[in-house]
């Protein structure tokens, strides 16, 4: 009778560890800040394109485009368009905390849409 109530004992223990232990790491992912920074290039150096980050406006850039900012999100995504030009390449990289994540290309739109935790 001694061993199993020792066992009980364990296994709960063990149950109330795991459980601390998910739940610490569920906060780091939350309080986690990354460094996102795209760079987008068009080869028509003339031609406008319209980037959408978000938010209500897109951004207009010609030919280069570079932005970098700080987020505690779960994810990010950039669509770019070039109505002046339907058929000019258009490249987005996408970096995180200063490493090389992806890179897209093609003509418009592009979109560029990555899981960050």
């Amino acid at each position: 009778m001694n061993t199993i109530r020792k066992l009980i004992i364990f296994s709960f223990c063990i149950l109330f560890m795991s459980i601390n232990i998910s739940c610490e790491d569920t906060e780091d992912i939350e309080d986690q800040v990354n460094c996102v920074k795209y760079k987008v290039h068009n080869n028509n150096p003339i031609a406008h394109m319209s980037i959408w980050d978000g938010g209500d406006t897109p951004v207009i850039a010609i030919n280069d485009y570079e932005t970098t900012f700080y987020t505690k999100s779960y994810s990010t995504e950039l669509i770019v368009t070039c109505k002046e030009d339907k058929k000019a390449t258009i490249t987005i990289q996408l970096f995180v905390n200063n490493k090389f994540i992806r890179e897209v290309s093609g003509t418009t739109p592009v979109e560029l849409h990555y899981r960050l935790k």
